[in-house]
């Protein structure tokens, strides 16, 4: 078991939270809520794991197997109750990575790609690098919650609108979307052909409301998201760098994982 009153020391470990403040913000006398991993130990099974492997002295190409996509499917039916199969699976080096790759794989330069503001940085620049058109639809807050605003994300969709970016549960604001948000949102997205590519990364990390992957909701729902996922924040593994992406539209995931070949993102962590 984890003992989570124990402080752990992590300065002069390479990480990026405490050791490099100085470089990201001129000084070390912070309080380091910038980043999002914790200061908790790794689970010890996990830990056991790795020292198991590490006993084998050749640390080589390495590709998933089976055991892989099983965890994944065993996962998502335990604590999701969502049904998916080996072949809506495929992997990548991070979340932010696949992000990236989505906004190449569905859409083009000069394209409309949505995001929904407070919101995780990369959702940003993964879609400025891409020298696509960032539109945002800010959250609103009513009753002291976050919420969308989908009177403007309606008036915000034109034609040239390819993508929402999905946050979900949200970062930073920490709303676990609704079954009633969520379905709505497909309906507006799927009425304009727009590809919903979710970021369910902190999916475990919930408080009395329980998560719902937005693929989950409907036939509709799934034919038009890419979910994208990793253990690395439900189990403090963020320094691993291995994700995934759940996909249940062939031609949508065949698009995307040639963007993930084409940029070698398909490659994968030993671990």
């Amino acid at each position: 078991m984890i003992n989570f009153n124990t402080v752990i020391p992590r300065k002069h470990t390479n990480c990026i939270k405490y050791d490099f403040q100085k470089e990201y913000f001129g000084t070390t006398n912070l309080q380091p809520l910038w980043i999002a991993d914790m200061d908790f130990a790794t689970p010890p099974f996990i830990t056991k794991a790795m020292k198991k492997r590490l006993n084998h002295p050749i640390y080589a190409y390495t590709k998933p197997n089976q055991k892989f996509y099983d965890a994944i499917i065993y996962w998502m039916k335990k604590q999701h109750q969502w049904k998916i199969q080996k072949k809506d699976i495929l992997h990548s080096n991070s979340v932010v990575a696949s992000l990236s790759a989505t906004v190449e794989a569905f859409s083009d330069i000069g394209d409309e790609v949505i995001i929904q503001p407070p919101i995780y940085p990369p959702f940003f620049s993964c879609v400025t690098q891409n020298n696509r058109t960032l539109v945002t639809n800010p959250l609103k807050i009513k009753n002291g919650q976050y919420r969308i605003d989908f009177k403007d994300l309606k008036n915000k969709i034109t034609k040239k609108t390819k993508l929402l970016l999905l946050c979900s549960p949200h970062n930073p604001t920490g709303r676990v979307w609704n079954t009633k948000e969520l379905k709505k949102l497909v309906k507006i997205c799927d009425k304009h052909n727009i590809i919903i590519v979710s970021d369910e990364i902190h999916a475990d990390l919930t408080y009395g409301k329980k998560h719902i992957p937005i693929a989950k909701i409907s036939k509709n729902a799934a034919n038009i998201t890419v979910t994208l996922n990793s253990c690395g924040k439900s189990f403090n593994l963020p320094g691993i760098t291995l994700s995934y992406v759940i996909c249940q539209n062939q031609h949508l995931r065949e698009r995307l994982q040639s963007v993930l070949k084409t940029r070698i993102l398909n490659e994968t962590n030993i671990f």
